[in-house]
């Protein structure tokens, strides 16, 4: 379809965080008669009112009436906001199109873009897809989920060869046209039903990232992950597979292989452990295999590519313990894949806030490698009981600070201290970075 003409229209956007307040400025930009509401009333918002004012768009702080709706054109919603806002409701009982802020972004470029989505796995495979973009000498860059908002990188991207964009399955939901010319997709298993409500909604979700693409587009997808269907995407698709040879990318005796035979490199000398890294590095390998790019250099990468942070983060190694932060870890499979990283013991500092998700498959799969838990949060309880239903040890405290410190007293020589929370942050803090960033304080403080 053609792109969207946004001259004239009135639209609505709802939130005025980071995307919001990108998307309205981009819309202005392209000529529409934008207004933001946003129903928090803090510093953070009214320093984003100001910023908006300044570009002659005006932002409701508490919150839109219903009959703002009349008139209004378009509705874009920042990715936090959930199906059921009143005002998308009621958007949808009048029929007024609603699209997300990566949607807006892909109606105002005209850039190449690479889409990644996935339970887990997402923002180390677009870092990975734009180092091996970057040392092919092209001009990427890595936008959307990842933090830097894809209607603020278009504007700002200039005449860059590729667009690598992260997708949350929030920032899906609301897609209409979007068409990504390569589409991949890591994983999918049960996460964030406190937002969708249930696992089909969330599946449909992910699958929208393949919606409109075409036979000549590129679909690449996991060979390994029995939960990825492929029946209905109409694109070229490739997949990659940690245990089998397939059409795509793959590891073989030791070594990861590219279709044709190609040999990128031994699986050794990848620095980032773990099977999942390994799983992620064969579907930027697969990407790159699309774009044509040279297999020793896309192996280079891997050689050197030391992870993103708050990723399996290592923080520090002192008094013969190791420290991880892996605080992007927000579901049980994330923390299923971590702790499984690591050969020696593993304390484990979980909790936070629940996304609907049970903790008894973690359990089951982590109880021969954890050998203490540290729980907070608004879910440690939760995480307690099925924790010790089967034979793990568990100790619930009140912060993060208190969980390290518990940590150290326990840890023996040769164990990993490891935060993986399995939940959301949002119940002490801002976001996963921030718990991040606690995390790695707290560490630097046992060691003064």
């Amino acid at each position: 379809m053609s792109k969207i003409n946004f001259r004239d229209k009135r639209v609505l956007i709802i939130g005025a965080a980071h995307s919001g307040v990108a998307a309205a400025k981009a819309l202005k930009k392209a000529g529409a008669k934008v207004r933001v509401t946003e129903s928090r009333k803090s510093v953070v918002t009214q320093k984003a009112k100001a910023e908006l004012k300044a570009y002659g768009i005006e932002t409701e702080l508490g919150g839109a009436p219903l009959n703002r709706l009349r008139e209004t054109d378009l509705v874009v919603p920042s990715p936090g906001v959930p199906p059921k806002n009143r005002l998308l409701v009621q958007a949808a009982v009048a029929k007024i199109p609603v699209l997300s802020e990566v949607e807006i972004a892909w109606h105002l470029s005209s850039i190449p873009m690479i889409a990644v989505t996935g339970t887990n796995g997402k923002t180390t495979t677009v870092t990975l897809i734009g180092e091996i973009l970057k040392a092919a000498g092209k001009s990427a860059v890595t936008a959307g989920n990842i933090g830097y908002p894809l209607s603020q990188a278009v504007t700002e991207a200039g005449d860059s060869s590729y667009l690598v964009v992260e997708l949350s399955s929030f920032q899906l939901t609301f897609t209409r046209f979007f068409r990504p010319f390569i589409a991949v997709l890591l994983n999918i298993t049960p996460d964030h039903y406190d937002w969708h409500g249930d696992y089909g909604t969330y599946e449909a979700a992910k699958y929208k990232i393949f919606a409109n693409q075409s036979v000549s587009d590129w679909a690449v997808v996991s060979g390994d992950d029995a939960a990825v269907k492929t029946d209905k995407i109409r694109a070229k698709k490739l997949y990659f597979s940690s245990r089998r040879r397939v059409r795509g990318s793959y590891c073989e005796n030791g070594m990861l292989v590219r279709t044709g035979n190609k040999i990128l490199g031994p699986r050794q000398e990848i620095f980032i452990r773990g099977e999942h890294n390994l799983e992620n590095c064969l579907a930027a390998a697969t990407v790159g295999s699309i774009l044509e790019l040279d297999p020793k250099l896309v192996f280079n990468v891997f050689k050197r590519f030391k992870g993103v942070e708050h990723r399996l983060e290592l923080v520090d190694e002192f008094k013969g313990i190791s420290y991880f932060n892996d605080s992007k870890a927000t579901n049980p499979e994330a923390v299923m894949k971590s702790v499984n990283a690591f050969n020696q013991p593993v304390i484990l500092l979980a909790g936070g806030r629940n996304k609907g998700n049970s903790f008894k498959k973690l359990a089951q799969n982590i109880k021969n490698k954890v050998r203490l838990s540290v729980l907070f949060g608004e879910a440690a309880n939760d995480i307690a009981g099925d924790f010790s239903a089967e034979g793990i040890s568990t100790k619930i405290v009140s912060s993060l600070e208190e969980a390290v410190t518990f940590a150290r007293k326990s840890a023996r020589t040769g164990d990993i201290v490891l935060l993986s929370p399995a939940c959301a942050s949002y119940d002490m803090f801002k976001n996963y970075r921030q718990r991040g960033e606690s995390f790695k304080k707290a560490v630097k403080t046992l060691k003064n």
